[in-house]
């Protein structure tokens, strides 16, 4: 049954820390000032995105791991061949836990985060986008219509709310765990 369960949290947990790890490589440089693009070929716009991209994922998963998560230690206890009357057992038990309204309302305040969360990663690679491709055109002319810049600061604008939202969200959820 240890077994099972170290399995089952330490799986959870790399899913977790891979949020972190996520966020940081997203934050570790600004993806957001055009002038910091360097080169302004297709593989470079495709490694902006792709940290944005893995961003929301990690979020993503973290979500499918909270959600199925007295599922999945079903199967780990399956995996470690424990008797069909104690996995039951076990299983119910943590059901029953996980359907407690106070620990309903904590992972419910935890998806929701994710959710927005994932939002934002999806913010960035649009958000991302927009600014590689003005980067790219200012490049090519010193003088781009405002009609492209227009495009950036609306996607940067759409991100700005998205990110807002995620922070209030993340507030709430601090609450909600702390209680």
């Amino acid at each position: 049954m240890l077994r099972a369960w170290a399995a089952h949290l330490e799986r959870f947990y790399a899913t977790y820390t891979n949020t972190f790890l996520s966020s940081n490589k997203l934050h570790e440089i600004d993806l957001l000032d055009p002038r910091l693009i360097a080169s302004f070929d297709d593989n470079e716009a495709i490694r902006r995105r792709r940290l944005a991209n893995d961003y929301a994922d990690a979020w993503h998963k973290l979500d499918d791991a909270v959600t199925t998560f007295s599922g999945s230690f079903y199967d780990d206890m399956r995996k470690e061949q424990i008797s069909p009357e104690r996995t039951s057992a076990e299983a119910q038990a943590l059901i029953n836990f996980v359907q407690k309204p106070e620990t309903a309302s904590k992972m419910a305040s935890l998806r929701k985060l994710c959710k927005a969360e994932e939002d934002v990663g999806r913010g960035y690679n649009y958000a991302v986008s927009a600014v590689f491709d003005y980067g790219r055109m200012v490049s090519r002319m010193p003088n781009p219509g405002p009609g492209f810049r227009k495009q950036m600061d609306d996607q940067l604008g759409k991100l700005k709310e998205t990110e807002l939202i995620a922070s209030e969200i993340r507030h709430e959820t601090l609450a909600c765990l702390g209680n």
